[in-house]
């Protein structure tokens, strides 16, 4: 074995095989399972091998219980019987701007052999009490005050007051890893934000007034500097290290006064009208929205990203992985797209609900909800072109404008999307979007009408050729007349009525007819020709060619077919004029006799 092939096996042993792999069991491999390993259980009774070497096996439930595992959002007790050999195991991301994600594996390793380049450098944790310590610290750091406990997606979050941070705790108040000097804690531990104590008043100084709802203090930009903090023109005052001023003072408020029947509560010297904190239920920050996304998901999530400069519902990147959820009639609360009004919780649950679609079994979907979480890319427009409806009019839009159309094209989506939603597949609107515009781009009795479908523009083309006549009787005397102008294909039924029978050439145009059962008739101006001259071709003409005589259309050369003077053709990749007519079938550009009278265009 030469040395590339040998280092080849060798990276696949160690980083494919080295763990429970599909396999059909040899019969001498029984006995080798045997031996003990005292990190799993003994075999007593029933042992199979078959089953114990098949754990991820395709015909198992275990790509299901690897999507129910992802689902979970943070590690558990109970997301593993602890005597299981396989089952939820935690890939920690230490990275705070990324998020760790559960998965299906045994203790020596996941299933899913590319978690690190989905979630991030990482960590394979097999005890669950490990996990939740690790992945608790994680979020405990992001929590900066005590009222931030409310935004943690990990259940029984507490703060310590001795330690002045964010503790996972038992339930019960007491600290869930006593033995961790990072995670334990002496002092008291707030499990709810609402008994998050404001500081001492004597720290507030006595300064400012009430808001409207007695919910903060508001302050003058005097009584803001004299705390020491940063004034904004709500009357929040804002501490320089982070947190509030108008929060943590509020107990100086004292209770509200109950408003008189039909009355409302009047604060002497209010100053705002708009009165919001950064968090609070009904009114919650585009800021605010983006720390609870980013304790889920990651900062670089078109999510997070659509909330740096306002609500969700600004940003193209955001609308456009949301429309794809919303094929699979997913929807985000409305607060968080359009105004802030909804609860902390509502917020929370929304994000977790996201971070479970990244794992759902449609690849689409998934992709859409990966790049709200977490930023990675997604084509909206990616289908198949055996893809169903229905598909959105920003994706038949850029395909459109990539084919060449004017976004002023009356046919386009935004115009007119009924033209659209009659096609099945992606691989119809791509059809539609081509064959318009090629029957804009060329001659065509309705070329106009395409012309303004794909362009939006009203245009009269120049008359190449003159236009001929059509008449109902075969003596040219009586019935109807039709004009058909200038050079095109016309169909009977649509461009011309069913029973034409003569037709008026000018000089300068010439017309080939076809009748019903494919036969052809020349006629080239000057020149009339009744229909009842010849068999089949009375009220039963289906279409006419109208070019200039000098300028017919161009066809692949036919070996059976007889050219005359002005006839043009391709050939060899060359088109061909033919300068005199040839008076027989046979003859092409390369003929020893008479390919010269062939001209090369």
């Amino acid at each position: 074995m030469d040395s590339t092939r040998y280092e080849t096996t060798q990276k696949r042993y160690t980083r494919e095989l080295n763990r429970a792999y599909p396999t059909q069991v040899p019969a001498n491999l029984t006995p080798a399972l045997g031996t003990v390993d005292t990190l799993i259980p003994s075999f007593t009774n029933n042992f199979d091998p078959a089953q114990f070497t098949s754990m991820f096996a395709k015909d198992s439930n275990a790509y299901t219980n690897d999507k129910n595992c992802r689902d979970l959002a943070f590690p558990t007790l109970e997301m593993r019987d602890p005597a299981a050999r396989t089952g939820c195991g935690w890939w920690y991301v230490p990275n705070p701007t990324r998020s760790s994600t559960a998965a299906y594996g045994t203790r020596r390793g996941p299933m899913s052999p590319n978690l690190d380049s989905m979630y991030g450098a990482g960590e394979w944790i097999w005890d669950s009490r490990e996990a939740m310590q690790k992945e608790s610290m994680k979020v405990s750091v992001k929590l900066k005050q005590c009222s931030d406990i409310q935004l943690s997606p990990i259940p029984n979050m507490g703060w310590c007051t001795s330690t002045n941070r964010a503790v996972l705790t038992d339930g019960k108040g007491n600290p869930a890893f006593p033995n961790d000097s990072q995670s334990d804690c002496t002092g008291t531990i707030i499990t709810s934000a609402a008994g998050c104590n404001p500081v001492p008043p004597n720290l507030c100084s006595n300064l400012g007034i009430p808001s409207p709802d007695y919910s903060i203090r508001l302050y003058t930009q005097e009584e803001c500097n004299k705390l020491g903090g940063n004034y904004h023109e709500s009357g929040e005052c804002l501490k320089k290290g982070g947190g509030s001023w108008s929060w943590d003072c509020r107990s100086l408020n004292g209770p509200a006064p109950t408003p008189a029947t039909g009355g409302s509560i009047s604060v002497a010297g209010s100053i705002p009208s708009r009165i919001t904190s950064t968090c609070t239920d009904g009114s919650l920050t585009p800021s605010c929205l983006r720390s609870v996304v980013n304790l889920q998901c990651n900062d670089s999530g078109s999510l997070s990203q659509s909330l740096t400069s306002g609500f969700a519902g600004s940003s193209n990147a955001f609308k456009d992985a949301y429309s794809v959820l919303q094929e699979r009639n997913f929807s985000i609360p409305a607060g968080i797209i359009n105004d802030g009004k909804l609860t902390m919780s509502e917020a929370v649950s929304a994000v977790t609900n996201i971070r479970k679609l990244a794992n759902d079994s449609d690849m689409r979907t998934s992709g859409a909800a990966r790049n709200l979480c977490f930023g990675n890319p997604f084509d909206m427009c990616a289908f198949s072109n055996t893809a169903t409806k229905p598909f959105s009019s920003a994706c038949i839009s850029r395909a459109a404008l990539a084919a060449g159309w004017s976004p002023n094209g009356t046919a386009m989506p935004s115009k007119n999307m009924r033209v659209w939603t009659v096609l099945s597949t992606w691989g119809d609107v791509l059809k539609q979007i081509t064959a318009w515009k090629a029957s804009a781009d060329n001659p065509g009795p309705n070329q106009l009408d395409y012309v303004k479908k794909v362009y939006g523009m009203t245009v009269t083309l120049p008359n190449r050729c003159p236009s001929v006549k059509l008449r109902r009787n075969c003596d040219n005397f009586s019935g109807w007349e039709e004009e058909l102008p200038g050079d095109g294909t016309f169909y009977a039924g649509s461009d011309f009525k069913d029973d034409a029978s003569y037709i008026i050439v000018p000089a300068g145009a010439t017309a080939d007819l076809t009748n019903g059962s494919g036969q052809t008739q020349r006629v080239q101006g000057p020149g009339e020709f009744s229909f009842c001259s010849r068999d089949g071709f009375n009220d039963n003409v289906k279409q006419i060619i109208v070019f200039n005589t000098l300028r017919p259309p161009v066809s692949p050369f036919d070996n059976f077919v007889t050219y005359r003077k002005y006839d043009r053709i391709f050939w060899n990749n060359k088109t061909y004029q033919l300068t005199e007519t040839i008076g027989a079938a046979g003859y092409a550009p390369d003929h020893y006799s008479a390919g010269y009278l062939w001209k090369v265009e």
